[in-house]
């Protein structure tokens, strides 16, 4: 999900970043100014932003800025990228993300005979709160096909 391709930020291609709807309540609530420093969200919406907020900033607020640092300075993925993976995948990005981007991920997709790849509109880094249904539905469909590669074999 939101998969990072290119560990260096300039050598993504990302979109420009962008917001496609902002809430006039969550606004209202929240502040002009606080929604304007969101960076994850393009979907301003109330759902998405109660979503960020349980999932996504009580780790950001408890991360040790060294370490963070530490593995940035150092970040070279989570797992080698040069060999093939013929299991059921799930390769799953915004239309919107400007921090990963998504055309990155495309240039992987022949390693992984068995992927859907998926770039969904309406959702940016925080694809997960923005666009819940269709990310459901795509790993209950991942997940079936996991367990039926299982049982053959």
């Amino acid at each position: 999900m939101v998969p990072v391709i290119e560990p260096r930020h300039e050598d993504r291609e990302v979109p420009p970043r962008q917001v496609l709807i902002r809430e006039p309540a969550l606004e209202a609530r929240i502040g002009a100014a606080e929604l304007a420093a969101e960076e994850l969200l393009v979907m301003q919406t109330e759902a998405a932003w109660r979503a960020v907020q349980e999932w996504v900033t009580p780790g950001l607020e408890r991360a040790d800025p060294a370490v963070t640092a530490s593995i940035a300075g150092r970040y070279s993925g989570t797992f080698p990228l040069d060999g093939e993976l013929s299991r059921p995948t799930l390769i799953l990005a915004g239309r919107q993300d400007h921090i990963t981007g998504y055309r990155d991920a495309w240039t992987i997709l022949e390693r992984y005979p068995r992927a859907t790849f998926a770039v969904l509109d309406g959702a940016g880094h925080a694809v997960d709160a923005e666009q819940p249904a269709l990310v459901r539905a795509l790993f209950d469909d991942w997940l079936d096909r996991v367990e039926q590669a299982g049982a053959d074999g």
